[in-house]
């Protein structure tokens, strides 16, 4: 299923600078960098760029990701 956002895409291929939203579409800062565990395959969560803060979104808080957001 295609929209504006585009995709679904794997944890793998998001990309820095990705706009965050939240459930409620308000834009929340972007995407630093992606972490997860290499040893296991898991996806732990994003570090997200919000303004001059640099905050962590844990994986279980991610409800999808997509090629835009």
């Amino acid at each position: 299923m295609s929209d504006a956002y585009g995709d679904p895409i794997s944890y793998q291929a998001l990309q820095p600078g990705t706009t965050i939203v939240s459930s409620d579409d308000r834009e929340l800062g972007t995407v630093e960098r992606v972490i997860d565990n290499p040893k296991e395959h898991i996806f732990d969560g994003i570090v997200m760029r919000a303004g001059d803060r640099v905050l962590w979104v844990d994986a279980p808080e991610v409800a999808r990701i997509q090629e835009r957001r």
